[in-house]
């Protein structure tokens, strides 16, 4: 399944839960705290693709659900490494966006 299907049925999903809180419904958590009980989960699951590595521009394209360990994978195989990397190799590139997982030196970049 492609990028723009994943994205529709996700969009889809979405729009099925109207009102009300929702979380993201995925298998990982670097949360080292209880987590709240919530049914309603939007899955997320199958954003964990890295679409594109340019190494002329030095840009990757990822998916949220993609992992750190994930993305210095696919950046070495190109020759190119992130600059910033977190200390868990399971943060997420959504998650290190979203949350505070690198913030105290990803400002340099």
């Amino acid at each position: 399944m492609g990028y723009q299907e994943r994205r529709d049925r996700l969009a889809e999903h979405l729009r099925q839960q109207r009102g009300g809180d929702i979380r993201l419904g995925k298998a990982t958590s670097n949360l080292f705290r209880d987590r709240r009980a919530q049914d309603r989960a939007l899955d997320v699951n199958d954003f964990q693709h890295v679409l594109s590595v340019d190494p002329q521009t030095r840009v990757i394209e990822t998916e949220g659900m993609v992992t750190y360990e994930a993305l210095s994978d696919a950046a070495l195989t190109h020759g190119l490494m992130p600059a910033v990397v977190p200390q868990l190799k399971s943060i997420t590139i959504g998650g290190a966006i979203g949350g505070i997982g690198i913030e105290s030196s990803s400002f340099r970049y």
